[in-house]
């Protein structure tokens, strides 16, 4: 039996009671030409579950690749090991008296580097909005004090292997 839905971000069809093919429009992200007319098959629990990271992402983050995101997606367990990190970070700026939207903001990109090749990071970038800058400094804070807060943050939670290949900024 197959049972088609279709709605603002895409088509979604069931083919079993297992599966589903899910057809993303060009324009679902905003950026032309991704995911364009590319099916994916996937059960409907890691369906769950991809769009519950999805969500957590959402709120912790101002401004996504979605060319990481989508890389971030074959890679389950650094997807969490990164969710993770960026909870502790939202919850490290709150406690420094810091919040999204009003003090600062969070990029996730692929920072790469065209002059040496296959050399590329996933990269991680805290913006201090004019809010957040006139805080840290109310503080006694500047913007290497809280680098190197948030660099000992990732050092306790993501794993050696992954902290390799992450970039941290703080602008």
């Amino acid at each position: 039996m197959i049972n088609t839905y279709t709605s603002e971000c895409g088509t979604v069809t069931m083919t079993d009671g297992r599966r589903l093919i899910i057809n993303i429009p060009e324009d679902m992200f905003t950026s032309p030409g991704y995911l364009s007319s590319i099916s994916l098959r996937i059960n409907t629990e890691a369906l769950g579950t991809i769009n519950n990271m999805l969500n957590r992402l959402s709120k912790l983050v101002n401004k996504i690749d979605f060319e990481t995101i989508n890389n971030l997606l074959f890679q389950p367990t650094v997807f969490l090991d990164i969710l993770t990190f960026l909870e502790e970070v939202h919850e490290f700026m709150g406690r420094i008296g810091l919040y999204m939207y009003e003090h600062f903001q969070v990029e996730i990109s692929r920072w790469i580097d065209d002059e040496v090749e296959g050399w590329n990071y996933l990269q991680i970038k805290v913006i201090l909005l004019g809010g957040g800058m006139n805080e840290i400094s109310r503080r006694g804070i500047d913007k290497f004090m809280l680098l190197k807060s948030l660099v000992s943050i990732a050092t306790q939670i993501l794993p050696q292997q992954l902290r390799r290949e992450v970039v941290v900024l703080v602008e």
